[in-house]
């Protein structure tokens, strides 16, 4: 698109100047799932839907970002959009500790060193710890409450391991742990922040907390995220940070809404993100709940 700007000179004789629009065209999206792409009840709202396909036909491209992992879940997503939009290749997954190419092969992987996994487990709340890799999430007990709440986050491939962490170092696991969450779902929030705390202080700067899902403390691999994730897509795709809109509600999206938006690209947070993540983007649209998300691809992306 062009502006145009015009000046009154000394004869009131308009003098119009053409310049390119500041705003540049969106190339790619990258999206949170929970909370952000998904409403309340983890739905795919049909103007989600609709806005997807349009975006496909005119060639920009969305690209999923999330601490979920590579699961059954995304084939869910494209079934309801269509295979040829291409979700979930490539992907940024895990918090940004796993990325998926173009042809959904890993790209780029950060994993959790094992030893931290074992102090975790010697905490209060040990029990309620679960650990992810490529392929399983495994847990030292599994309950049905356990299992519900992963569920929800796409995490259906459980296995009970008790206190054999070590489990986790065999070849067939290829030595990645990508994160740890411990499952506080529930609980009072003076207990969940008073636990973080206790976390932050054992890991020190050997690991990442965050809490991107209420109820939960998560445990991440040092030095990647979803900004890191972002960068190793775009290098994949020849497209550059100014290029790009990011959309997200939560504590581990602050990084790549950061990177973006002063990148020069866009950067919106959800009506209902959490007030960190707000404050790192550049636009704030409507809740998940409300039609927020499409409500920004149709201000930002489908204006044009």
């Amino acid at each position: 698109k062009l502006q145009f700007l015009y000046f009154i000179g000394y004869h009131k004789t308009p003098l119009f100047f053409i310049m390119p629009h500041l705003k540049p065209q969106v190339k790619v999206v990258f999206t949170d799932v929970d909370g952000t792409l998904l409403d309340e009840n983890y739905q795919l709202r049909a103007d989600v839907v609709e806005d997807i396909r349009e975006m496909t036909k005119r060639g920009v491209k969305v690209v999923l970002a999330t601490g979920r992992g590579n699961g059954s879940w995304i084939g869910d997503i494209r079934d309801m959009v269509g295979h040829d939009c291409g979700i979930g290749m490539p992907a940024v997954l895990r918090h940004g500790r796993l990325v998926l190419d173009g042809e959904g092969k890993v790209a780029e992987k950060t994993t959790l060193c094992n030893t931290i996994i074992k102090k975790l487990m010697g905490i209060p709340y040990g029990d309620r710890l679960v650990a992810h890799n490529e392929e399983k999430t495994f847990a030292k007990q599994i309950d049905q409450r356990c299992i519900e709440i992963l569920n929800t986050f796409g995490d259906s491939d459980l296995s009970e391991i008790g206190d054999d962490f070590s489990l986790l170092s065999h070849p067939s696991y290829h030595h990645s742990v990508f994160n740890c969450e411990y499952l506080l779902v529930g609980e009072d929030d003076h207990l969940i922040s008073t636990h973080r705390a206790t976390v932050e202080a054992l890991v020190g700067s050997e690991a990442t907390v965050l809490s991107s899902v209420p109820g939960y403390v998560e445990v991440i691999a040092p030095h990647a995220s979803k900004a890191t994730g972002i960068t190793k897509v775009l290098s994949l795709l020849n497209i550059l940070p100014h290029e790009v809109l990011v959309i997200g509600d939560g504590e581990n999206d602050v990084e790549m809404l950061s990177y973006i938006h002063e990148a020069g690209g866009v950067s919106v947070a959800m009506g209902n993100a959490v007030p960190v993540a707000k404050e790192a983007a550049g636009h704030i649209t409507g809740l998940n709940s409300e039609g927020g998300w499409s409500q920004a691809m149709r201000r930002f992306v489908l204006c044009h």
